[in-house]
């Protein structure tokens, strides 16, 4: 999975900065019909996105698959 943040790390490889959203997003790889399609939705639900509430999603999506309750909302 590549990401790009806006505004961009001061350098490559270096964590995204305070405030920092996902402005784009794409995978690389092989697999199944169903695998593709997966990351392609992946990628467009992260965009936008901090870093934070990326892993948020991440996590929830885990939880799904693997039959378990989301996190509830909060109040």
């Amino acid at each position: 999975l590549q990401l790009r943040f806006e505004p961009a790390p001061p350098a490559p490889g270096a964590a995204p900065l305070p405030g920092s959203r996902i402005a784009e997003a794409a995978f690389t790889g092989a697999g199944c019909a169903l695998s593709q399609a997966s990351a392609s939705i992946a990628t467009t639900a992260l965009c936008g996105r901090t870093p934070a509430e990326a892993l948020a999603l991440a996590e929830t999506v885990e939880r799904l698959v693997r039959g378990e309750a989301p996190p509830a909302e909060p109040a």
